[in-house]
């Protein structure tokens, strides 16, 4: 959640806050329609915010995570059977897939070049073994489909994060919508009431950025009125 939709969240329960405490006055207001989208909204809003939440915090776990998987693929799997490719295998075929750099290589493009290098190695698999990489070809493709499982998660974490953004810019409008819908009511009711309107107004404000000086008004001070001096 922005600081912006914060700041409306906060006018929005301002909102529920003033009705409820003035719940005998506006009674009429308890069950109409804008009183139930506003709740509603609200709610919506807590819960759209607590899956963003969620979903930005196992992001950025998923990419700590991946970034350590890159780690490992690249210079405990890869670069190993590289630099034994090129003291043993040289000519061999697919040599160039055996041997080619990787430090350049993004998450994706570096998967593949580990996959590519697993099919260049298959026959050569007890050259290895004996050089002293058993295991070293299962190993390689079992690093690259661990990092693989890990992009495609953060990718779904990623689908996740922006429907709940979207979501909660969508229930935002919705519960300002609301509140114009119940400002109607207030304002036919309670309109004639300079001091029920003040707290209503000052309620349903949604609040300046805080440091925020454009387009803010100064308070002009009132001068205090004069009192006729007695004859």
């Amino acid at each position: 959640m922005n600081q912006h939709q914060q700041r409306q969240l906060d006018a929005l329960r301002r909102v529920q806050n003033f009705l409820d405490t003035r719940a005998g006055d506006v009674v009429i207001l308890k069950q109409c329609e804008g009183r139930i989208q506003l709740d509603d909204a609200v709610a919506r809003i807590a819960t759209s915010s607590s899956e963003q939440g969620a979903a930005t915090r196992n992001m950025d776990g998923l990419l700590s995570r991946q970034k350590s998987l890159v780690s490992e693929l690249r210079y405990r799997h890869m670069q190993p059977i590289a630099t034994f490719a090129r003291a043993r295998l040289h000519g061999a075929p697919d040599f160039a897939a055996l041997t080619r750099s990787t430090l350049r290589l993004r998450p994706k493009p570096l998967v593949h070049a580990a996959q590519a290098m697993a099919v260049a190695a298959a026959p050569h698999a007890e050259v290895l073994a004996k050089g002293g990489f058993p295991d070293g070809i299962v190993r390689l493709e079992a690093a690259a489909d661990a990092l693989t499982a890990t992009m495609e998660e953060r990718a779904n974490m990623r689908v996740d994060k922006i429907r709940a953004t979207r979501g909660l810019h969508d229930e935002v409008q919705r519960g300002r919508k609301a509140v114009s819908m119940l400002h109607a009511v207030v304002n036919n009711l309670f309109g004639h009431d300079a001091t029920f309107m003040a707290g209503w107004n000052a309620a349903r404000r949604v609040g300046l950025k805080v440091g925020a000086v454009h387009g803010a008004r100064a308070e002009v001070p009132v001068p205090a009125p004069e009192v006729a001096a007695a004859a």
